[in-house]
Parts: C-alpha cells; sequence; structure tokens
C-alpha cells in the first residue's frame, strides 16, 4: 500500500510558485506492530479492557476496536468477546491485530461422546460443567435449553452444545459423535474378500490394499467408488450394508481400530 502526499513550497517575499513535490510512503516498508494487553471481564458484566501498544510507522497514531474510532490506546468497558483492533499512524498506513477478552470465573465444560453406530442415531453426548455459578441448562445444536447434561439418540457428525450458567455466563463447545464402525471387526474382511485379490489390489496392481497404510491412503476413493458400484472390479459386487460400512468408517477418519 502506498500513500502520496502533495508538499508546496512558497517564496515568503512574494508569493512566488517554486515546486511541487510528490512524496509517496510505501506503508510495506514501514509496518506497524500492534501488541495488547487484555484485562479480562467478570461474568457477565462489562468490564474488561485493553491496552493497546503500537510501533512503527509514524506517530501520532489513530485507534480503532470494531470500528470504533479513538486517539487513547486504552479501551475500556468491554464484555467478553472477540475482538479486531486497527491502528492507523500519520501517513494514513495500517496494521491489524485480533485479541480475545475472555470471562472470568465462567462456566466451562467438555463433552464425552458414544457412538451412534452406522446409519443409525444411537449417539450419547455426556456434558461435564464446572466453574460458574451452578444449576446448569445445556442446549445442543440450538435447541431448547435442558436441565439434563445427557443428550440421547443422536446421528453421528458435528455437534454443538452451549451451557449457561444462572449468571448468564455462557460456553459453547463442539463434539463430534463418531459412528464407532471398527475397521478390524467390519471393514478389514471386506476389503480383503472383494479388493485385495488377484487382478485386483492384491499385489498386481496399484495400490496394494493387503497393506493397511494403502487402504487409509485411499480411504476416500474406496468411499466414493464403493457408492457408485465402479469398486471392486472384475465382477463383484458390495451389499448395500458392506457400502454402507466403508462410508462410515471412512466419515470417523478411517481409523485403524
Amino acid at each position: 500500500m502506498r500513500k502520496s502526499f502533495i508538499y508546496i513550497l512558497l517564496l515568503l517575499t512574494n508569493c512566488t510558485y517554486l515546486s511541487i513535490d510528490e512524496i509517496t510512503v510505501d506503508c510495506n516498508e514501514f509496518p506497524i506492530s500492534i501488541e495488547t494487553v487484555v484485562t479480562n471481564a467478570d461474568c457477565g458484566l462489562n468490564n474488561g479492557s485493553v491496552t493497546i501498544q503500537a510501533s512503527g510507522g509514524m506517530a501520532p497514531y489513530q485507534y480503532l476496536i470494531n470500528n470504533v474510532s479513538q486517539a487513547d490506546n486504552v479501551f475500556e468497558m468491554l464484555p467478553a468477546g472477540n475482538y479486531q483492533v486497527t491502528v492507523v499512524d500519520a501517513n494514513e498506513c495500517s496494521g491489524q491485530s485480533q485479541f480475545v477478552v475472555l470471562s472470568k470465573d465462567g462456566v466451562i465444560a467438555n463433552a464425552i461422546a458414544s457412538p451412534s453406530g452406522c446409519n443409525t442415531m444411537q449417539g450419547v453426548l455426556t456434558v461435564s460443567a464446572i466453574n460458574g455459578v451452578a444449576p446448569y441448562l445445556y442446549s445442543l445444536d440450538n435447541g431448547a435449553f435442558q436441565s439434563s447434561n445427557e443428550f440421547i439418540d443422536l446421528a453421528s457428525g458435528d455437534h454443538s452444545v452451549l451451557v449457561t450458567d444462572q449468571n448468564g455466563c455462557s460456553f459453547v463447545l463442539q463434539e463430534a459423535i463418531p459412528t464407532g464402525v471398527s475397521y478390524s471387526k467390519s471393514i478389514d474382511a471386506i476389503i480383503m474378500d472383494n479388493c485385495a485379490v488377484t487382478g485386483c489390489h492384491g499385489g498386481s496392481q496399484f495400490p496394494d490394499f493387503r497393506i493397511f497404510e494403502n487402504i487409509q491412503n485411499n480411504k476416500d476413493n474406496i468411499k466414493t467408488r464403493t457408492q457408485n458400484k465402479s469398486m471392486p472390479t472384475g465382477g463383484g459386487s458390495l451389499t448395500q450394508e458392506q457400502i454402507d460400512l466403508i462410508a462410515c468408517w471412512v466419515d470417523d477418519g478411517g481409523l485403524d481400530n
């Protein structure tokens, strides 16, 4: 980014124009560095603050937080949350940074997930909350709040849990429920009997599916080709249950389980 400035020089004795010089400032040559010192907010209160320490560029600086501008480098009365700070110098060059004001003594939580099964809804999320002020309320995937910390009959995939304490402080956690399909118990036999065979991926054709690492590295392609039924080759076929098991195992990350 370049900023241009025009300076006009006048001869004071007769106001005769002498010259006009244009000076271009390359902001990339004088980058602005930003450090922040944050004071976290009490739970539910707007009493957090940040002190912005800028260097580089050319003083004086102008400070902006979430598009609120001021000349002072201290911002007060901030609630907990994520913020972006912009510092603009005398040459209109700018730098940006982010900081977080945390909620002191607020509720925090984690969860334990139980598998859902392949294409079934048997998953369970059990949430553990600490700190803050009990009792807590729990909401799953933006649904209604409940007092129970357990959610049942869940499908596999990512889920979001919002935990709120009695002071209105909240905590959001993301938790994935696996299908729980095991390679050793379910997938290995399907691959070995149908793909890692003579004339296919049994050593005569790359990749060699007798080696687990090759299966794992090609898991997404295996899922796609078994679903569109272009695999296995050589006239073999898989049942829909076998195709679904492969997809569920891949969706879990293709684990060596």
